[in-house]
């Protein structure tokens, strides 16, 4: 039996490499489904319409921070922007930037507190105001 064929019997399933994908004959299949997926960026947010106790939002060239009171909640967007225009979105930005904030907060907190205090996506950071 196949290793693939032993992880599928065991409930896994064996995700191929982007290499073996463009490789095997796939590269459109492989090129469509990306570009089908270019229209999901995050470059506008509304949580202030879905989630009970946000009181304000600010809007910034990447990031939307809403106020809840003593917490904020800050949604790392994909907007792309330069010399204080916005100039584009790119899909996946905003997961990036916010997991690189958080692997520099993770990597200094023996040297400085953080105000992070749980990160429920990985385009969200839910931190404690500072006084």
């Amino acid at each position: 039996m196949s290793s693939q064929n032993q992880n599928q019997s065991q409930g896994q399933t064996q995700v191929p490499s982007l290499d073996a994908l463009l490789n095997s004959g796939r590269k459109e299949e492989v090129f469509a489904s990306v570009k089908a997926s270019l229209h999901n960026c995050l470059s506008e947010t509304n949580l202030q319409l879905t989630v009970p106790g946000l009181k304000s939002k600010t809007r910034g060239k990447v990031r939307d921070i809403y106020d809840s009171g003593d917490y904020l909640v800050l949604v790392t967007t994909d907007r792309q922007s330069a010399f204080d225009r916005i100039l584009a979105s790119i899909p996946f930005k905003g997961q990036v930037l916010n997991e690189t904030s958080l692997w520099w907060f993770n990597r200094t907190r023996h040297m400085i507190p953080s105000a992070v205090l749980s990160v429920p996506d990985k385009n969200v950071t839910i931190a404690k105001k500072c006084s």
